[in-house]
């Protein structure tokens, strides 16, 4: 990992997820720290964005960002740290999925809340809107969670044919860490899904990878199947939950709930989504 997008609006929340990309990657990243403004508009039948009052907004944002990253860099201090911050005017999901394109990041890295207004849950978090636009890998870091080794990653599989290539793709974007990857698949068994199933683990007997990987299935309970994953991330003790979760276009988005939105205030790990 060595191009990481780090969106902030200098919450605690923010920090945290900085404190988690330091602890997990370190000086072996190159760091682009990216606060968004949005736009303010004066009120009319036809809505005119204020140039004064969006400037006035620019200049407080500059100066907190600079403020939060010099913070960051006096921490720092001897750690050959590359850090690089950028501030943008516009609307913040859109903004930041073109940014990490713009500079080819290899991830984009955000902080989650745990709980969410009425409105934020009816118009989507920021960090939903990320993961419904972007075609980057995203790293979520839930509210409050505390950086610690990486042991235990636990890769959610709906036996994709393309699986076999995302979990490789989530082993190099762990590396230097090596920690036991479990995949597990939540169903019903049926003669085809248990095909598929054997012909994955089946190509990992046969390439080995570089970190000790097991397979497991289990047969779908009552529960809606987040409930169930998270309780198996819980039972697990593990420290990151990776999610395949494919770029859709708007149309698609319309009539699909993703299980990515399905964890949404309830994520107690970080996620990885891999595309």
């Amino acid at each position: 990992m060595k191009n990481i997008l780090i969106a902030t609006d200098f919450s605690a929340n923010a920090r945290n997820a900085w404190d988690y990309a330091w602890k997990r990657f370190g000086s072996n990243s190159r760091y682009h720290i990216m606060h968004i403004v949005t736009p303010v508009y004066e009120p009319a039948d036809i809505p005119v964005i204020s140039a004064v009052a969006t400037q006035n907004k620019r200049e407080v944002a500059t100066t907190l960002l600079e403020k939060w990253v010099s913070e960051i860099q006096q921490e720092q201090q001897g750690q050959d740290l590359v850090i690089q911050s950028i501030l943008e005017v516009g609307s913040p999901a859109s903004t930041i999925v073109e940014k990490a394109q713009g500079i080819n990041a290899d991830c984009i890295l955000m902080g989650t809340q745990g709980e969410h207004s009425r409105l934020d849950r009816w118009l989507g978090t920021i960090s939903m809107q990320v993961v419904d636009l972007a075609e980057t890998p995203l790293w979520l870091v839930p509210s409050g969670y505390k950086p610690d080794g990486l042991n235990t990653a636990i890769y959610a599989s709906d036996l994709q044919a393309s699986d076999p290539f995302y979990i490789w793709e989530a082993i190099q974007i762990m590396d230097p860490e090596q920690p036991v990857l479990k995949c597990v698949h939540i169903g019903h068994r049926n003669p085809e899904d248990d095909r598929k199933w054997g012909q994955i683990q089946q190509l990992f007997a046969e390439r080995s990878p570089t970190i000790q990987t097991q397979f497991q299935w289990l047969d779908t309970t009552q529960q809606d199947i987040a409930t169930q994953l998270l309780e198996y991330v819980h039972w697990n003790e593990a420290n990151l939950l990776v999610l395949y979760s494919p770029h859709r276009n708007w149309l698609q988005r319309l009539f699909h709930r993703s299980i990515v939105h399905d964890f949404e205030g309830h994520m107690t790990v970080p996620v990885l989504i891999v595309r």
